[in-house]
């Protein structure tokens, strides 16, 4: 595995901790201290900034994956027409053209789950934002008091068309 891959594992197994931090049953309080150094604006913008390197980096090496893909199948395709000269060391060449695409198609798989568990934290950051929000004006709305405490329940209402 290339460094650029075992970097992109590494990224992976870091954002799967992260989403796995995030969906976790935390207590309100430590769920707020999360909320509370996320969401202020300097580490807000180095957040976003970092997601977004991050992001592009993926992006890259979901291509590179794809046009290895197109590598080994346009090879494979030249083999099997007899166009390509076999190389008398190769014994079996189709069997390397194979470990070839598991490759590719790992690396592919790895950069696309990377790319998607990135998407589920950016909306799981939202919604915890829009959490905190809401929690504060039902705290200002309840006088201070914690719904549990008022036994009052918040009724959301829908638009209907």
């Amino acid at each position: 595995m290339s460094l650029m891959w075992r970097s992109v594992s590494v990224v992976l197994l870091i954002e799967v901790i992260v989403l796995l931090a995030l969906c976790a049953p935390l207590p309100w309080g430590v769920r707020k201290n999360i909320s509370r150094w996320i969401f202020r604006v300097k580490a807000r913008e180095r957040l976003n900034s970092i997601i977004k390197y991050i992001t592009f980096a993926l992006f890259m090496a979901l291509a590179e994956s794809l046009n290895a893909l197109r590598i080994v199948a346009e090879r494979t395709r030249e083999q099997n027409e007899g166009h390509l000269t076999q190389d008398p060391v190769y014994i079996t060449p189709a069997t390397d053209y194979r470990w070839k695409k598991v490759r590719a198609e790992r690396n592919f798989y790895l950069a696309s789950f990377s790319i998607i568990t990135l998407v589920a934290i950016t909306r799981l950051v939202r919604l915890a934002a829009i959490e905190v929000q809401l929690r504060q004006r039902i705290k200002s709305y309840n006088g201070n008091k914690p719904i549990s405490e008022t036994g009052e329940t918040l009724e959301i209402r829908g638009k209907t068309d």
